[in-house]
């Protein structure tokens, strides 16, 4: 039996880590649900472990990444597309769709075939078939979940949250039609809301289970203390706490950390006699490397609000001043949701003239002026249903404790100051 190493116990894998721990018996819930005829939604902030859970309890999936700038049909191609299957859209004045299908493959051809009730030998590569459209044109979304059906995969739909509202709530309609058809689809994203998909669409009541993925202290407790067990380390209680409390509810930042800890130490597998680990000074370096670390992630969002910033430079400054007061709130006001009437309050009391119809945009822009080139990175979102701006990512808390360099916009500040 080979050495257990300390990658195979904490960090941040592809696969699931030993130290990994079933909260309140979430795996056996999950997988309880996946025989009910219903969609699944699994929610919860960014890194809190929804696809770690995925990962251990759906053994044959389809995974859709959903991408930012994306309308609703495209994660129909990107689903056809895993099938071998493409799928040519057309669009109408009506908004409407209709397509044909296509098979790329060996695969394709056959899961069509098995759909259309036909044989394999039906569909020979002799009639050049792999270029050749098959099926039938389609005006809903039957075919396509039959489709799904068929290849005996759970379509499993990562990062919803990145599609524009519009683009959800269309979704969110197509998905009672899917019901009806009985295809099931596991939608995983960021908000905090529990219904979500039902708010999008009252139509799905009864027909989405929900659950939602969080880290109490305690649990993220049970993680080190697993993972102490298998690698026989100890760590001192007071150095636990900061660890845990520095964590932020953030599973993947408390795995990082410890690794990066238990490195340091030196320890790189099990060990044969108990090693203690309670040396604050080695935290607070490898909080600080940690922040270094991320520095490039929060200082392109923090870039992308100023550069947005400086793009208004004769408007009110709502962006600035913004970003300014959200980033200057407490935790737990983060962590729970900043309202938004609060936010204008403080906004129109700094400045007058920003008022609600401009406050209300600058909102509805939150996301897009701080996503990357990727549309990826939204660290902030603001929640029309609750009226909160919401922190997507708490590991922005971690950096914000431990950063050593200014945001952008104090910079902005200092260089008025000068001039």
């Amino acid at each position: 039996m080979s050495k257990r190493m300390l990658n195979d116990v904490f960090g941040v894998a592809d696969k699931v880590l030993e130290s990994y721990v079933d909260r309140d018996n979430l795996d056996d819930r999950f997988e309880y649900l996946l025989t009910e005829r219903s969609h699944i939604c699994i929610h919860g902030s960014s890194k809190s472990g929804k696809s770690w859970l995925r990962r251990r309890v759906i053994k044959e999936s389809l995974i859709v990444q959903c991408r930012r700038g994306w309308d609703y049909q495209d994660i129909y191609t990107a689903i056809l597309s895993e099938l071998d299957i493409e799928l040519i859209i057309k669009r109408t004045k009506t908004a409407q769709f209709s397509g044909t299908i296509k098979a790329n493959g060996s695969a394709g051809v056959k899961l069509i075939a098995k759909v259309e009730g036909g044989v394999e030998a039906g569909y020979t590569n002799t009639e050049n078939v792999e270029n050749k459209i098959i099926g039938k044109d389609f005006t809903d979304i039957k075919y396509i979940a039959e489709l799904i059906i068929a290849s005996d995969r759970r379509v499993v739909l990562e990062d919803f949250h990145y599609l524009a509202p519009s683009e959800r709530k269309n979704f969110a309609f197509d998905l009672k039609s899917f019901w009806d058809y009985g295809c099931f689809f596991v939608v995983i994203g960021v908000w905090s809301q529990r219904d979500l998909l039902v708010s999008l669409n009252h139509d799905l009541l009864h027909r989405v289970n929900s659950l939602s993925i969080n880290w109490s202290e305690e649990d993220l407790c049970k993680v080190i203390q697993k993972g102490e067990q298998l690698l026989n380390v100890e760590v001192g209680d007071e150095l636990k706490k900061i660890i845990v409390k520095d964590s932020f509810g953030n599973v993947a930042l408390l795995q990082t950390l410890i690794k990066n800890i238990l490195l340091e130490y030196e320890i790189y597998g099990k060990q044969k006699s108990k090693v203690v680990i309670d040396d604050f000074g080695v935290y607070l370096r490898i909080a600080q490397r940690q922040a270094e670390d991320l520095e490039i992630v929060y200082q392109n969002f923090a870039k992308n609000v100023s550069e947005g910033i400086r793009k208004r430079k004769n408007s009110t400054d709502s962006y600035k001043l913004a970003i300014e007061n959200i980033l200057s709130m407490g935790d737990q006001i983060l962590i729970e949701g900043y309202p938004k009437d609060d936010l204008f309050k403080i906004l129109n009391e700094k400045n007058p003239k920003i008022i609600r119809p401009n406050f209300d945009s600058m909102l509805n822009k939150l996301e897009e002026i701080q996503a990357d080139d990727d549309g990826r990175n939204i660290i902030l979102s603001y929640d029309e249903s609750r009226k909160l701006i919401i922190l997507n990512d708490k590991q922005l808390l971690f950096y914000r404790k431990h950063k050593t360099k200014n945001w952008p916009w104090e910079d902005l500040d200092k260089y008025d100051e000068d001039i």
